[in-house]
């Protein structure tokens, strides 16, 4: 870490190599050891459209979910019957 060069986000290049070895058919990364010091070496930038955990605490990726896919409350009750009866 001591050789990081100005402005390199280490963690959000590690977020994205995770996520490409993750999402890699097997065998297609040999030393993924390798690519991971290459990668942060050459301070290779990641994707603009890589969404990084730290991009969405920016206003960059903020109000993008649908409104229908947000969570919502909700209210759920039950009601007993003779038939269903709850056991403590």
């Amino acid at each position: 870490m001591a050789h990081l060069k100005p402005g390199q986000s280490l963690t959000d290049q590690l977020e994205y190599l995770d996520y490409v070895i993750a999402n890699a058919p097997a065998g297609k990364f040999h030393n993924p050891t390798g690519f991971y010091v290459t990668f942060i070496q050459d301070n290779t930038p990641i994707p603009e459209t890589f969404a990084t955990a730290a991009s969405f605490a920016t206003s960059k990726f903020k109000n993008t979910i649908p409104e229908d896919l947000t969570m919502q409350p909700c209210n759920i009750r039950m009601k007993s019957t003779s038939q269903n009866k709850w056991r403590t």
